[in-house]
């Protein structure tokens, strides 16, 4: 919480040096960061009013704070200009029928639209809702508490709802009571879900405190309550842990709920399903230890919710507070609820003990980044430590916000209820604890309010009903007339609040108040919590940042009423949903005695220093942050002029959305002026005296990663006061004058700064479709947008309003036709090997503006290419092998991509050999993999061992020769393969957690012995047909010896084996087993086999040393795994390939190289490229041989950076070689 933090200091001559703050402050701050918040739509709403329809929309947290609106009714655009100065709007040609679209106006281009909205014949809606039948008891039913939360992540709210009995009881009275009903509705009214909360959770205002929040941050709010055996989810589900029994009554004869599980459940928002539950922290325990027996104050809950890291919101429950207090904190993670810390102040006076309140409310007041909890007359730390007590004890009623602009901090309005407590009311500071003022009543002080409700006093006024007085922030008595002590509430069109009693809307008028609205009068509005008289919810819900509020129709409680205001507001401020100090107001609103939420910042002295707020959201599964803001603030003013040696009027920018800022100075900087640069407060700070007569004109600017970054300028004239002439030039950062570009293409905003001006107008004429946007407090123009019409376009500035206006050449914007490059995108393998009768795997091109067509060339019967817009797509079943090639018609160069299709016969055994390019030992693999691919019965392919899936389903045999490591990917392949399998390695596979895998360490070793000794009645095995024997059983392998020559593998070490598994052949001289059949129908570690699996353990270290034999042996083994042994194998020596020679220089290829192939005879040569994932990425034209000669030029092209293989093939004989392209 009070991490010591490094600031950037600006001296005069812009050296930039480090200094710690603690110096010269008592407390460092930790660097604050965006926060986690809601992605909402626009909200707009329309209300047929007279004179037109209302129109009012969200001014999003994320929003260019430049940006302005236009209004399309029915499809037309009705506004002249950009709407900038409010978001609401009076169409006086509107009507009921109408429907509106707001579109998002950024630097003169419409970047976004809304959602369609229809008009409201009222400016209040009435929703029919899905009312419980009576219960216990004969009990009915209203709506009560009710919160909102994006459910579904569409951008719009849902209500959740909660109903409660009529025979709801309060803690201090017995008696049985209904169930209660959460529920979720669409503002349309269509029904979502309903929870039943069953009966061991008992109904009144202290039991159910719910949460709705995005807390996992995937853009769709959860729901989280105390539950208990008996509860039923959305679905319809019981919620339990354990063996819990639902059907259990736990309730006594007094109605209390005092024994059996509690729960705390988390659930999922759009289906009012129970995602996760956890016995709820702290149980009950010994009920008298929360301070009376019968089990009143056991069960008094609190809830909000907190961003106790700065960044993501976290659910906190609370248990007690008239004695001992406790809370606990909850992150919601990979759909778990998982403790973060708990506190628990004991049984003994002292932290939070007895100092809780009927209601909590939760901000940052002491600035370090993390929430507290402000839990009555103590504050909780983000890290679940008690931060202060004050001793004050137990309350009714507290409001925070920046009660005091005067002051940085944070204050809060609290009364007391206990008659011997120091204060019945105070005004403290919520960084120390400390009071402002208050007074010692000695009674009970059950209401209080602070609200900004009169304009001629600075801050917010309060009061309570210790007495008539209300008070100014200060503890001057401004009145004796005290209004109602409820709900405040934004309405009118002004920046102060309103007061909202009951069913009762009220304006202050100085001295008293004077009646805004009669609710009841509309739809028997009527409010909840008996006396307490609180509206079900009252929130920014929709529209502009004016507040809406529900109440349920009391001659029809199946029924609410939404209200929404529609008086014009001259005044532009974000949703106040996008404060993070609100909108957890809001959620928290519904705990037990409901309070107003309150901004975290102050908005009654106008609203020039409300900077955007430090957000980012989560919209379609991707995160959006806030453009970059920069506001200005202090006392002093961006532009002023002091004789030399005069200190000026300090002054500061705080930022937001950006990381820091950075401050220049032309000509240069003042010496004497500082500029200090506090990146955790994110302010940058301008104070000092000016010792040297001159104008110095300074421009602060945003560092982000954003497209546009946040300006402000400004100047101090030291001396004689006399303002300069006019300035005007291009900003660097911006585009360029000069531009040429395509039609209908944007060009790079070009900015212009300018000052000591009314403004900048542009002469000569700019294409349609190109603005210049005017920023007068930011001193810039903008020109940008996308040309609608061909030509050569040039324009020049000229300032004016100022002293001396000045002029700029400007630019000229040239606008031609479309000369876009040829384009020509693949998707899909150009090199397919497709089993006979089999289909293609479809390869896709795309194509963009510079391509207008494609050509063909070449054909495979059975294939066809389907070309659609700028898309073409190759498929179907080949019915011979043949090429391709596909070609771009359009500007520039032509590019070519060939599609080479190889059609294996069905009269060919396909074989998978599994190998490992990678490894150290493949380079030695020279005999039994050529002696394969030779055969001509045989097709073979390589599988890349490191390959994350193989599809193995396809070949007749799978041989394993080399792997990286026991859990290469492709050996999960193997699994119920149904395919006879040989394996090399020594290893073989067995069952571990469901997946086949190499075996473990142990149940194999490498010998460095070259012999194998065939065991007694195996001589015959076809494996050994053609082989010389050595003293009668012996066969020599290898006829030398790298590191290692054989491996064994003892039947033994099978885990499960039911079945016969024979010996073949052992290592000369030793016991254990290198050759090993086991037969279909062996059963191995639960696996049944269903075909043959044969093992020949060898070292891959020694392949290149193979004998004759040694590659007969494994030859062998595939023909009878193959069941061969009794075809005459056809085979290409691999003597006999024409291949001889292949170089590729130069190597690495940068540009061009030439591939020469040199072979023994002539014929049809072909040339592939792969990469290293083995996939083909460049095909060149065949080539016949000449002399034995052929060339190829391989061009680098636009392949990215890597180690590629070059392969060349004649007469089915490849040779391949390592090409580098850089």
């Amino acid at each position: 919480m009070k991490n010591t933090t490094n600031l950037f200091y600006i001296f005069p001559k812009l050296t930039l040096v480090f200094a710690a703050l603690l110096s010269v402050m008592a407390t460092g701050f930790a660097n604050a960061a965006a926060r986690q918040m809601e992605a909402l739509d626009r909200g707009v709403v329309a209300v047929k009013v007279n004179g037109g329809v209302y129109l009012s929309w969200r001014f999003l947290g994320t929003d260019n704070a430049s940006a302005g609106f236009n209004i399309y009714r029915d499809g037309v655009l009705i506004n002249s200009a950009p709407v900038t100065s409010s978001t609401n709007y009076t169409d006086a040609g509107g009507s009921a029928n109408s429907t509106y679209v707001i579109k998002t106006v950024v630097d003169g281009v419409e970047t976004h639209s809304s959602k369609t909205a229809s008009v409201w014949a009222n400016s209040y809606k009435s929703l029919q809702l899905k009312r419980p039948a009576n219960g216990t008891g004969g009990c009915s039913y209203t709506p009560n508490d009710c919160s909102v939360g994006d459910l579904d992540g569409d951008g719009e709210y849902e209500l959740v709802v909660k109903w409660d009995p009529s025979n709801a009881q309060d803690n201090s009275k017995s008696g049985t009571t209904g169930n209660v009903y959460i529920d979720a509705y669409k503002l349309d009214g269509t029904f979502l879900w309903r929870i039943d909360l069953g009966i061991n959770i008992r109904a009144g205002a202290h039991y159910t405190q719910f949460q709705v929040y995005d807390y996992d941050g995937d853009g769709k709010a959860e729901v989280a309550c105390k539950t208990a055996p008996g509860t039923v989810d959305g679905m319809g589900n019981f919620v339990l842990m354990g063996s819990d029994d639902p059907n259990k009554d736990y309730r006594n004869s007094s109605g209390y709920v005092l024994s059996g599980p509690e729960y705390l459940t988390m659930f999922k928002g759009e289906t009012g399903e129970a995602i996760s539950s956890v016995a709820y922290t702290p149980a009950r325990g010994t009920v008298s230890s929360w301070g009376d027996k019968y089990g009143n104050r056991v069960d008094r809950f609190l809830a909000c919710t907190a961003y106790l890291d700065g960044v993501h919101p976290s659910l906190v429950m609370c248990r007690g507070y008239y004695t001992r207090s406790t809370l606990t904190a909850y992150d919601f993670k990979n759909g778990k609820l998982v403790q973060r810390w708990a506190y628990d102040s004991g049984n003994s006076d002292s932290g939070a003990y007895g100092e809780g309140y009927h209601n909590l409310s939760v901000a940052d007041v002491d600035n370090d980044g993390f929430d507290e909890i402000i839990y009555g007359s103590a504050c909780i730390d983000h890290d679940g430590s008690l931060y202060y007590r004050t001793g004050f004890g137990h309350g009714d009623a507290m409001h925070v916000s920046d009660l005091d602009p005067s002051t940085a901090d944070l204050e809060g309005w609290f009364v007391h209820e206990e008659t011997g407590s120091a204060y019945g009311f105070e005004l403290r500071n919520l960084r120390t604890g400390k009071v402002i003022f208050g007074e010692k009543t000695n009674s009970d002080v059950g209401r209080g309010l602070a609200a900004d409700i009169d304009a001629k006093y600075p801050g917010f006024e309060c009061w309570s009903t210790a007495n008539g007085n209300v008070y100014d922030c200060k503890g001057n008595v401004i009145s004796t007339k005290r209004p109602s002590v409820n709900f405040r509430i934004y309405w009118d069109g002004d920046l102060q609040d309103e007061l909202l009693d009951g069913n009762k809307l009220d304006k202050w008028n100085g001295n008293g108040t004077t009646r805004l609205f009669s609710v009841y009068d509309v739809e028997a509005a009527s409010s909840c919590n008996s006396t307490k008289a609180t509206p079900c919810l009252s929130a920014d819900i929709f529209g502009d940042w004016r507040e809406e509020m529900i109440f349920w129709n009391g001659n029809d409680p199946s029924k609410i009423t939404i209200f929404t205001t529609t008086i014009p507001t001259e005044h532009r401020l974000f949703t106040l949903m996008h404060d993070p100090v609100y909108r957890m107001g809001v959620a928290w609103q519904n705990t037990a005695y409901n309070q107003p939420p309150h901004l975290g910042f102050y908005i009654g002295d106008g609203l020039n220093n409300v900077k955007q707020p430090d957000i980012y959201v989560v919209e379609n599964g991707s995160v959006v942050v806030g453009e970059p803001t920069l506001t200005k603030q202090g006392a002093g003013s961006s532009s002023q002029a002091v004789e030399p040696n005069v200190a000026i009027v300090d002054f500061n920018y705080e930022w937001a959305n950006a990381s820091s800022v950075k401050v220049s100075w032309s000509p240069a900087a003042p010496e004497g002026v500082e500029v200090v640069i506090d990146n955790a407060a994110k302010k940058v700070f301008f104070s000092g005296s000016p010792a040297v007569s001159g104008t110095y004109l300074f421009t602060v600017e945003t560092v982000s990663d954003a497209e546009m970054e946040a300006v402000k300028s400004g100047q101090i004239v030291v001396g004689d006061g006399k303002l300069p002439p006019a300035s005007i030039g291009r900003w660097g950062s911006g585009g360029a004058r000069n531009q040429t570009v395509i039609v209908g293409n944007p060009i790079v905003t070009t900015v212009y700064n300018y000052s000591y001006a009314e403004g900048v107008e542009v002469l000569g004429a700019l294409p349609e479709g190109v603005v210049a946007v005017l920023d007068v407090a930011g001193g810039q123009l903008r020109i940008g947008g996308a040309p609608h019409e061909i030509g050569v376009f040039s324009y020049s500035l000229r300032t004016y309003g100022g002293s001396e206006d000045a002029t700029d050449v400007g630019g000229t914007i040239t606008v031609i036709e479309d000369t876009t490059l040829a384009k020509l995108d693949v998707i899909g393998d150009l090199c397919q090997s497709v089993d006979e009768g089999e289909a293609l795997e479809s390869i896709f091109f795309s194509w963009g503006a510079g391509t207008k067509n494609i050509k063909v060339d070449g054909e495979i019967d059975g294939l066809t290419i389907s070309v659609d817009g700028n898309t073409a797509t190759v498929s179907g079943e080949p019915k011979a092998s043949g090429v391709i090639t596909v070609s771009s018609v359009g500007n520039g160069e032509v590019i070519s991509h060939m599609i080479e299709v190889e059609v294996i016969p069905a009269s060919l055994k396909k074989v998978a050999y599994v190998t490992d390019a990678s490894a150290a030992n493949y380079v030695n693999d020279t005999k039994i993999l050529p002696a394969l691919k030779a055969d001509k019965r045989l097709y073979v392919s390589e599988i890349d061992a490191q390959q994350a899936s193989a599809d193995l389903s396809r070949y007749d045999l799978v041989v394993i020769s080399e792997v990286a490591a026991s859990n290469a990917p492709v050996m999960a392949a193997l699994e119920g393969i149904g395919k006879p399998v040989l394996n090399l390695k020594v290893h073989v596979y067995k069952v571990a957690e469901g997946t086949w895998a190499w075996a473990e360490t142990g149940y194999g070793d490498n010998k460095e012995v070259a012999s194998v000794s065939v065991e007694e009645g195996m001589l015959s095995h076809p494996m050994f047909k053609g082989v010389s024997f050595v003293n009668g059983n012996e066969i020599v392998m290898f006829s030398e010896i790298s590191t290692k020559a054989l491996t064994y593998m003892n039947p033994a070490s099978f885990l499960e084996v039911e079945g016969e598994i024979a010996t073949i052949a052992k290592v000369k001289g030793n016991e254990q087993v290198n050759i090993l059949e086991i037969p279909a129908g062996t059963s191995v570690a639960g696996n049944l086999l269903t075909e043959t699996f044969l093992q020949i353990g060898l070292n891959s270290s020694s392949f290149a040393y193979l004998t004759d034999d040694g590659v007969s042996v494994v030859l062998n083994a595939c023909e009878y795994l193959l069941k061969l042994e009794d075809e005459e194998a056809t085979s290409m020596s691999v003597s006999e390939s024409d291949a001889v020679g292949l170089t590729v220089a130069p190597n690495p290829v940068t540009d061009k190289s030439l591939v020469t192939l040199e072979s023994k005879s002539d014929g049809l040569a072909k040339c592939r490229l792969f990469s290293s994932g083995g996939a083909c990425v460049k095909i060149l034209p065949e080539q016949v041989l000449t002399q034995g000669r052929a060339e190829w030029t391989i061009e680098r092209g636009t392949l990215p950076p890597g180690i590629y293989t070059l392969q060349t093939e004649v007469s089915g004989a490849t040779q391949e070689t390592e090409v580098i392209l850089k």
